[in-house]
């Protein structure tokens, strides 16, 4: 109508990001063996109002969760949905698990696992085959669980953060609580400090989510000195290039 002859001035608004904690190389190792160690421990606490006792028991699908998220990138809200028909093994190089699940988040790319979620998904099978379960259409974790999938993620959320408090991992030095989300982001990390010069974008496609995101989520706890290696590394020289000065 031409009342407005220019777009106005809009405030710039700051945000704050809050990534989530992860698990260093040594603290994940204590989680590994604290889970082992405690498999089939009993725990009582207290319930959510504090009036009823609750029963919390660390069990073999937990300690199968934590290798397999650390070594597939899912998210836990995925566990709800992986069936054991969204898995296929590739026993192609090393080997890995192709995961091709329902769409999360906006992206529905298959997921292509480490090799040491190949074991971890043998073993589970094998365990639930011998349970009666481990069809096709069942459950990867929790499969007895079929008609309230948010019970077993609630299930397995509670176990895992029993588990943190034996362990002393459930709050980082810095004062950051972590959850069964900080194995995704393990997961991440241990690809950006232990893998060989790996392309973000491959990296951001396999995990579901946007380099934008691994940038200012995922990425927020690396250091330069957690890859000094490749800080340090130098191309080979060429004839024409001059030599480093020392």
């Amino acid at each position: 109508m031409g009342v407005i002859t220019a777009q106005p001035a809009y405030p710039t608004l700051k945000t704050i990001d809050t990534p989530r904690a992860w698990f260093s190389e040594g603290e994940y190792g204590k989680l590994h063996a604290v889970c082992r160690a405690n498999i089939g421990r009993l725990f009582t606490k207290a319930g959510t109002k504090g009036e009823q006792l609750r029963n919390i028991s660390i069990t073999d699908d937990l300690y199968d969760l934590i290798v397999f998220m650390a070594n597939s990138f899912i998210r836990p809200s995925d566990i709800k949905v992986l069936q054991h028909k969204h898995v296929a093994i590739v026993r192609k190089g090393g080997g890995y698990l192709r995961l091709s699940y329902p769409p999360s988040k906006g992206h529905g790319n298959p997921v292509v696992t480490m090799p040491s979620a190949v074991t971890v998904y043998e073993r589970l099978l094998d365990r639930q085959k011998k349970a009666g379960f481990g069809r096709p259409d069942d459950y990867l974790f929790l499969p007895q669980h079929v008609e309230n999938r948010d019970y077993a993620l609630r299930q397995l959320a509670r176990q895992f953060d029993q588990l943190l408090k034996v362990a002393e991992l459930k709050v980082t030095a810095n004062g950051e609580s972590r959850t069964l989300y900080s194995l995704r982001h393990t997961s991440i990390m241990f690809r950006l400090t232990k893998g060989d010069r790996i392309d973000l974008l491959t990296l951001a496609r396999n995990a579901r989510t946007s380099y934008d995101m691994i940038d200012r989520f995922y990425a927020k706890h690396l250091t330069a000195e957690m890859n000094v290696e490749q800080l340090h590394s130098r191309r080979t020289r060429t004839q024409d290039e001059p030599s480093e000065q020392k």
